[in-house]
């Protein structure tokens, strides 16, 4: 899936990059937009996929936005 077509799925999208100039774990972020953390792991995951965020690996890694 395209960045476009989940930021579309996804209305957070761009909030969650906002978010991601700072690296933070996925439990502080979640925290930070009102989400569980299974449903924004999910959402990084496709948003990884698709190009706009590095760095979602299990084991506490930080994501991190590509800044395209």
């Amino acid at each position: 899936m395209s960045g476009s077509a989940h930021a579309a799925r996804y209305p957070r999208c761009g909030v969650a990059l906002e978010e991601l100039r700072e690296p933070a774990s996925v439990t502080v972020l979640a925290a930070r937009l009102g989400e569980s953390r299974q449903r924004l792991n999910y959402h990084l995951r496709e948003m990884e996929k698709s190009g706009l965020v590095l760095g979602c690996a299990v084991g506490g890694s930080r994501p991190e936005h590509r800044g395209h």
